[in-house]
C-alpha cells in the first residue's frame, strides 16, 4: 500500500468563506425589506378601507 499519499481534508478558501457570508446577509437583507414591505401594503390596504366606508 501507498501510505505516504493520505488524503488530506481541503481547506476552505477565505475568498469562498466570504463570498458565502456576503450572500446570506443579502438574503437576510431582502428577507427583511419584503417583510417591511408586505406590512406597508396592508396598512395601506387597511387605510383605503378606512377611507372608502
Amino acid at each position: 500500500m501507498n501510505e505516504s499519499k493520505q488524503k488530506t481534508p481541503k481547506q476552505i478558501d477565505p475568498k469562498d468563506l466570504m463570498a458565502v457570508e456576503r450572500a446570506a446577509t443579502a438574503l437576510i437583507g431582502t428577507a427583511i425589506s419584503l417583510i417591511i414591505l408586505g406590512f406597508i401594503v396592508e396598512k395601506f390596504e387597511l387605510f383605503l378601507h378606512i377611507i372608502c366606508t
